[in-house]
């Protein structure tokens, strides 16, 4: 029942894709009320854009721990922990007086959305092989279908309310909608059985000359290469529009189109690199995605029906890399 490429193995994916949009969550709220949060402690935009930062600090350590507790405990226990830190986050966020107490918390709330992300993928990798690509691709689309569905949602109830009570809001809907995701997930993945150790895996270290840690070393410095291209124009396009006068909603718009492009992009993306390879995928998307974002960074980008095509064909191609 529970093997490789079995209907449980479609059942985890979609739980594991509901996760990765419930909990994408904690990479993108940050973004909608960071103007609102500006105001309120009257700080400056650095200032302010300092708990982004922890947030991601969070996002990157919490990473590594999930992956090493899915490891061990299993996705259930390792989710289970997550979708309680990041709930817990959210709450504390939403009652704290301060502007470097909210940064903390953002900390936290990076920490348990991290386990949303990466580490989902590389779990369903193990319960699928001929269509591995494609549902990771699936699985990591929840992380941008996330950033379309909940820059909306938090500026609908901070136009109500604030921030504080959107913040709430996230925390209650996380609540419900993982923890019975989570149970989805209680099988530990089947054994693929040896192939044997002199034989390298086509997609192994060995295959590229590399050892594994070498190759896990260019893999990180590709990954902070790509990450910085991709998270300045996420983190601050809600703030940007309203600086030139278009107002949050338009910057909540936007973030919610560029990766909703993401979500076609990911999903895309999986399907053509288990057919083309993913160097020639990730080389034609790079060069794409770097010249959008420089166009974005011009100071004709100041033009709404310039700037909302350049970002959103970005967001398209920045997800496929």
């Amino acid at each position: 029942m529970y093997t490789v490429e079995s209907r449980y193995a479609w059942r985890r994916l979609v739980a594991s894709t509901a996760i990765s949009t419930l909990g994408g969550v904690g990479m993108w709220s940050i973004t909608v009320v960071m103007p609102a949060v500006q105001a309120e402690f009257a700080v400056t935009r650095a200032d302010v854009s300092f708990s982004y930062t922890t947030t991601m600090i969070g996002f990157g350590l919490g990473t590594v721990g999930a992956g090493y507790l899915i490891d061990r405990l299993g996705a259930f226990l390792t989710v289970m922990l997550a979708t309680l830190i990041l709930v817990g986050g959210y709450v504390a966020a939403a009652f704290v007086p301060t502007l470097w107490l909210f940064s903390l918390m953002q900390i936290l709330i990076g920490l348990g959305a991290a386990a949303s992300f990466v580490p989902m993928m590389a779990d369903i990798s193990h319960w699928f092989d001929r269509r591995r690509g494609l549902a990771m691709a699936i699985c990591g689309a929840g992380n941008y279908l996330a950033g379309a569905l909940w820059p909306k949602l938090i500026d609908v109830v901070m136009r109500e309310h604030d921030w504080r009570v959107a913040y709430l809001t996230i925390a209650a809907i996380c609540l419900v909608g993982m923890i019975p995701c989570c149970f989805v997930l209680r099988p530990r993945p089947p054994s693929h059985g040896a192939t044997g150790a002199a034989a390298a895996a086509p997609h192994s270290a060995r295959s590229l000359g590399l050892s594994t840690n070498g190759l896990q070393v260019w893999l990180s410095i590709a990954g902070v290469g790509c990450c910085v291209a991709m998270a300045l124009p996420q983190a601050h396009i809600v703030a940007y529009c309203a600086d030139l006068g278009y107002g949050t909603a338009r910057g909540a718009e936007l973030l919610s189109l560029m990766t909703a492009g993401g979500i076609v992009s990911r999903i895309a993306s999986g399907w053509v690199a288990d057919r083309i390879g993913r160097a020639p995928l990730v080389i034609r998307a790079l060069v794409i995605s770097g010249t959008c974002c420089a166009l974005i960074g011009l100071s004709f980008g100041r033009s709404l029906w310039i700037l909302a095509p350049v970002t959103i064909v970005w967001g398209f191609f920045i997800i496929a890399d």
